[in-house]
């Protein structure tokens, strides 16, 4: 069965989470993710590529993945179901808000810069 990639783009309370890459038996975003596509019977090693990491309690507004997914799931599902699906099984405090199908050679991780912008604010 011949794969498809999708970008994701997603966000978190780091209050949530205690970083971003898979630790056991803790609460990791990586972790939430791959439970989640787990539950929907869509995960497989290696299917999933986050843009950049986070420390325990760092909250993100935007970050990118991209997910290998069977071709024939991404041209049976919308982006918008599959949002939805993806949603349903994220924890509280985690929310992806776009998919979109890529080139199967796109990368999240290897890019030619990357622009930061940090927020504080302030109780």
């Amino acid at each position: 069965m011949p794969n498809g990639r999708v970008m994701v783009a997603f966000g978190y309370h780091g209050d949530s989470f205690h970083g971003s890459q898979i630790q056991p038996d803790i609460r990791t975003v990586e972790g939430s993710l791959k439970k989640a596509l787990n539950k929907l019977t869509w995960w497989s090693e290696g299917c999933l590529e986050i843009c950049s990491r986070t420390d325990a309690g760092v909250s993100v507004r935007m970050n990118l993945a991209c997910i290998n997914l069977p071709k024939s799931l991404i041209d049976k599902v919308s982006p918008r179901s599959m949002i939805r699906a993806i949603n349903d099984n994220l924890p509280v405090g985690m929310v992806m808000w776009y998919v979109k199908e890529v080139p199967s050679n796109t990368r999240a991780r290897k890019a030619n810069f990357r622009h930061y912008l940090y927020r504080l604010e302030s109780c």
